[in-house]
């Protein structure tokens, strides 16, 4: 794909002239873009003086009449395709700076450059077994399955119908790097599927969006990343994903973001999950000027398991807005959400979560908790659990702490030979690790080193 012979519509005012000029797409997707931009145009941008989970970040400086929207009209020649193990093109693993993961050493890898594919990997096995990984671009060759592309068309249309909010509408409409990934049922994948996401461009909407589809018995590990090749440009990254973990399947998904410090991130995520099932999902933030997201899970029998996990550190002028919620809508379901921050300079984090028990979820057992450590006096950390339970039979709890390191500790170390910086740096690594260490085991390498690189700008 060429991002030099595109179609460009600037004005949240054209967004549906610019869909409509979408050609060479199913019409299930094109039906999609169109009940987004119906969305779009019955609401607002949120009101931060109104909406409660905008309250404390307002969008209202985005200049959303001046970004440029870019899609290609007609689908493009494929990405060259190699086999996990093999060589992937030079040119485009060049272009993906940061760390490097081996192929063999992955069950599939998608690199996008913009949103381009630039090389595109699945190991032929998996590929034998039916495991499947596609591309906005074989979406709009027809590549999928009629049965895939209705399982794919089906969850995006349950997330799309319970958006409340217009950057939601807006991303549906605008997606421009889709990853779909399809699992057979009682594929085991033991090794993980990775999404690399290279982004530039000033005033630019960057909209990619993960789809993870499983049958019966099916388990994965998918993870994404998100980085920039410019550090001045002012681009804005709308990030969507949903995930349908079928009966016994099992998805675990991270997701890793160090953008610039010029970039806007927004991103929206809705999990289902069915009996037996189970749903990890994961995401650490370290870049970006400003942040917002809401990730979301759906228990619906018994039996479902899920955990939602983020770290977040906060440096410089940094805000982070960060919500989850565990929505227990069958009997039996267990959920646990567990994030930790850190917040230094005048940079500001938020936490938002929210246990909903509907009337029918007897038996739930849900936990939420949220820690944060405040570095300097200049920086701000906010907590907000939340529950809202509509059945007695449950069992819920949350937890909130937010204070600065114990100056104990520093003195303990520090008697034993650390000097001030190191026994800062390991208490900050200690405090994050209870949770990183469960993200995948090479992600959990490069959180590591994002948080001694944070603390190494102080």
């Amino acid at each position: 794909m060429s991002t030099t012979d595109v179609t460009r519509y600037t004005g949240t005012q054209q967004l549906r002239e610019f869909v409509q000029a979408i050609r060479n797409e199913p019409v299930w997707l094109s039906e999609l873009r169109l009940q987004a931009v119906e969305g779009f145009e019955k609401t607002e941008w949120p009101d931060s003086s109104a909406d409660e989970e905008w309250r404390r970040s307002d969008i209202g400086f985005i200049d959303w009449d001046g970004l440029q929207y870019q899609l290609p009209p007609v689908p493009p020649q494929p990405p060259e395709v190699t086999e996990a193990g093999a060589a992937a093109p030079a040119a485009a693993l060049a272009e993906m700076s940061g760390p490097a993961v081996p192929l063999q050493d992955l069950s599939g890898y998608v690199a996008y450059l913009n949103g381009d594919p630039v090389t595109v990997s699945l190991d032929p096995e998996l590929a034998e077994r039916g495991v499947c990984l596609y591309t906005l671009e074989d979406i709009r060759r027809g590549c999928l399955t009629d049965a895939q592309a209705g399982a794919v068309a089906a969850s995006m249309r349950e997330s799309l119908a319970a958006a409340d909010a217009r950057p939601q509408f807006w991303h549906y409409a605008l997606l421009d790097a889709m990853t779909v990934v399809v699992l057979p049922r009682f594929a085991e994948v033991q090794a993980p599927f990775l999404i690399d996401h290279l982004l530039s461009g000033e005033d630019v909407i960057r909209a990619p969006h993960v789809v993870v589809v499983t049958e019966d018995g099916a388990r994965a590990t998918v993870v994404e990343r998100f980085r920039s090749a410019d550090a001045e440009d002012a681009t804005v990254v709308s990030h969507g994903i949903d995930g349908f973990s079928a009966q016994t399947a099992a998805i675990d998904y991270a997701m890793v973001q160090d953008l610039n410090r010029e970039t806007v991130m927004l991103r929206f995520g809705r999990m289902d999950v069915h009996q037996e099932a189970r749903m990890h999902h994961f995401e650490a933030h370290f870049g970006g000027d400003f942040v917002k997201g809401r990730i979301e899970a759906d228990m619906h029998a018994a039996g479902t398991d899920v955990v939602l996990n983020g770290v977040y550190f906060a440096s410089d002028e940094q805000h982070f807005d960060l919500r989850t919620v565990q929505r227990h809508i069958g009997r039996n379901a267990n959920s646990q959400t567990f994030y930790k921050g850190a917040a230094r300079d005048e940079a500001h984090s938020i936490y938002q979560g929210l246990i909903e028990v509907k009337p029918g979820a007897a038996l739930t057992d849900a936990y939420l908790t949220n820690n944060n450590l405040v570095l300097n006096d200049g920086a701000r950390a906010e907590s907000i659990p939340t529950l809202e339970i509509k059945n007695n039979d449950v069992k819920c709890s949350h937890g909130s702490t937010t204070g600065k390191i114990e100056p104990s500790y520093l003195f303990y170390l520090e008697s034993r030979g650390f000097d001030p910086v190191e026994a800062k740096a390991l208490l900050v690594e200690g405090f994050f690790d209870e949770v990183a260490s469960q993200a995948p085991e090479f992600v959990q390498e490069q959180l590591r080193a994002l948080v001694m690189d944070r603390l190494q700008m102080e």
